[in-house]
This record gives C-alpha cells, sequence and structure tokens, in this order.
C-alpha cells in the first residue's frame, strides 16, 4: 500500500494543470478554426405567418376527412377526395373492417411551389381494432394540394384537398 500512495501523488501532479488554458498563440489559431457562429446563409429561416397558416390549413381539412372517417361518415370523407359517386361504395367497403380506425397527425412540411400548385406534406399514424379484436398500426404520409395563384383556377381548386395524383 505505501508503494501505491507515491505513485498516486505523482499521477495526481500529472493530471494538475490540464484544465490551463492553452499559451495565447495556440489559442488564437483553435480560435480562427472555429468560428463563433455559423455565417448568415447557414442559419435557419423560420417560416413565415403565411407558410404557418397554410400549413395549419391543410392539416385541418386532412383532420377532418379523418373525422369523417373516424365516426362512419363515408359519405362526407368520400366527397373531400371526389366529386364523383363513382368509388364511394369501394371506399365504404375498405373500411367495413375496421370495428375502430384512430389516425394522428404529424407535423406539416413546408408549402413547396410547383407548376402553379402549392403542396403540403402530412405525416399520420393510423391505429385501430379489426373486427374480431385484432389490432393494426401503419404509418405514412398524406399529400394535400391547392392551386397556388395560377390563372383560372376555380374557387375549389385553391381549397385544399387531399392530393391523390
Amino acid at each position: 500500500m505505501r508503494r501505491t500512495l507515491p505513485l498516486l501523488a505523482v499521477l495526481a501532479a500529472a493530471g494538475c494543470g490540464r484544465d490551463d488554458p492553452p499559451p495565447p498563440a495556440e489559442q488564437a489559431k483553435s480560435n480562427a478554426m472555429v468560428p463563433a457562429s455559423p455565417p448568415a446563409a447557414a442559419q435557419p429561416v423560420p417560416p413565415s405567418r403565411r407558410d404557418e397558416q397554410e400549413t395549419d390549413d391543410a392539416a385541418a381539412v386532412l383532420r377532418r376527412y379523418y373525422d369523417h372517417i373516424e365516426a362512419g361518415r363515408y359519405r362526407e370523407a368520400w366527397a373531400m377526395r371526389s366529386t364523383s359517386e363513382e368509388g364511394l361504395e369501394r371506399f365504404r367497403r375498405n373500411f367495413a373492417a375496421y370495428d375502430r380506425y384512430q389516425v394522428t397527425l404529424g407535423h406539416p412540411t413546408e408549402p413547396v411551389q410547383a407548376d402553379g400548385w402549392t403542396y403540403v406534406e402530412i405525416p399520420i399514424q393510423i391505429l385501430g381494432t379489426l373486427k374480431g379484436g385484432k389490432g393494426f398500426g401503419s404509418v405514412g404520409s398524406i399529400t394535400m394540394r391547392k392551386a397556388g395563384g395560377a390563372r383560372g383556377a376555380t374557387d375549389a381548386q385553391r381549397e385544399w384537398h387531399i392530393y391523390t395524383g
């Protein structure tokens, strides 16, 4: 035990001074290599209030769509996807297997403009129960679209819709 005490004292003394700042020349060199903050161009640009309103509006439309489905109001949900009655019965049958169907929306992307349209992508998580009691879950995303200032667009096209490609 006596032999280890002098060794510990030497190791402790060797560790002293490690917290001392480097000499001024080395300190200046290390400061030059690491900028205090990223350049202005690298700073994230906060979304505009208009963009936030756009994403909120798109999410509200999608939330309404899934509220209709969760409540079994398939005709109302279908009307948000299509102006035609064709396909409504198939759409309704697709949900016949579910006892419970619940959708949670994630945070929408920033609006993107392309070819006169505005797009927003919204992540979704679907959880529920099939008839018979078996649980299920799924994740994905839905693209919302509306006319973004294109000439000749109708009032209906200027509203958010589920984009089905």
